[in-house]
């Protein structure tokens, strides 16, 4: 009996819990699960009839590729994984924040202060350098 015990604490120790791991993609082996992208920040130019008009908008960023693998285990488990536009990961079984559009508002604002040339240039002013050009951090402030 005692014998029997131990062979059933085993088989559950084997087993694990059911639930899903988030790993990054290895580039030789491919894992099955669901594939996404990391975010990459790019600062999106345009000429408006009151000058410069500048958004912060992000793209997938092929560098950073991770996966969503769900596992089979003891129990059950209830599993919510949220994609924007197919490719970012914004939920993994947690609530949505309801202060996004005043975060992405926020941010906008701090970079037109922060990052030179994303201030909307003023009527008669210098020429607006229209695009889409990568934000990088280089460690201390953001940059092209």
């Amino acid at each position: 009996m005692k014998r029997l015990t131990w062979l059933a604490v085993a088989v559950f120790a084997m087993a694990g819990c059911a639930g899903i791991t988030v790993e990054k993609q290895d580039e030789k082996n491919k894992t099955d699960g669901l594939h996404f992208f990391r975010p990459a920040p790019y600062l999106f130019t345009t000429l408006g009839k009151d000058g410069c008009l500048t958004e912060i908008v992000y793209l997938p960023d092929k560098n950073e590729e991770w996966v969503a693998i769900p596992h089979r285990g003891l129990g059950t488990a209830k599993s919510t994984v949220d994609l924007q536009d197919g490719w970012n990961l914004t939920s993994l079984n947690s609530e949505t924040d309801s202060k996004v559009p005043e975060t992405i508002e926020a941010l906008t604002g701090v970079a037109k202060l922060a990052i030179p040339g994303a201030a909307a240039a003023q009527p008669g002013g210098p020429a607006c350098a229209t695009g889409l050009r990568a934000l990088v951090w280089n460690g201390s402030s953001w940059g092209f």
